[in-house]
């Protein structure tokens, strides 16, 4: 007769094997695995700032992702579980931005700016001004002497 719990299968098994004792040890490796869990997240947290949670119709300003500047701007229109939020751009397009991406809009004017894609700006030289005198500063400010072998030497 087989029994309610028998496993089918061809692999021998010791009778000890299915007694209480085991199932006891595996309690108190859940439990441990837990506690090492639990450790392990107070340890990463140990270095996390909290920021505080945006309010929907909040000004933001949105990271972008490959220059790491704060450029585009939206406004908060959805909040998400684990600190995400769906944020809507002027241009009508919503993204999904964690917590750490978004930062509030302190501008004090209250129109956002309209979304332009990122642009590098040639930046002209413009010399110094020293009481109203252009100082160029092309070489260096010291005296250099010519080498040896350009003075002409007679032997």
């Amino acid at each position: 007769t087989q029994s309610t719990w028998a496993i089918r299968t061809r692999i021998p098994i010791h009778s000890s094997a299915f007694h209480g004792s085991h199932q006891s040890t595996r309690t108190e490796m859940d439990i441990k695995a837990h506690d090492l869990k639990s450790k392990t997240a107070n340890y990463y947290n140990k270095g996390a700032h909290k920021l505080k949670p945006l309010q929907i119709g909040e000004k933001v300003l949105i990271q972008n992702a490959s220059t790491k500047r704060w450029d585009r701007s939206g406004v908060v229109v959805e909040i998400n579980p684990h600190r995400s939020y769906r944020v809507r751009t002027p241009s009508g397009r919503a993204l999904r931005r964690n917590r750490r991406f978004l930062i509030k809009d302190t501008a004090a004017d209250p129109i956002i700016q309209k979304e332009q894609p990122y642009q590098r700006k040639h930046v002209t030289w413009k010399p110094t001004l020293v009481d109203d005198i252009p100082v160029v500063h092309r070489y260096p400010q010291r005296n250099r002497r010519s080498p040896d072998r350009l003075h002409s030497s007679t032997n």
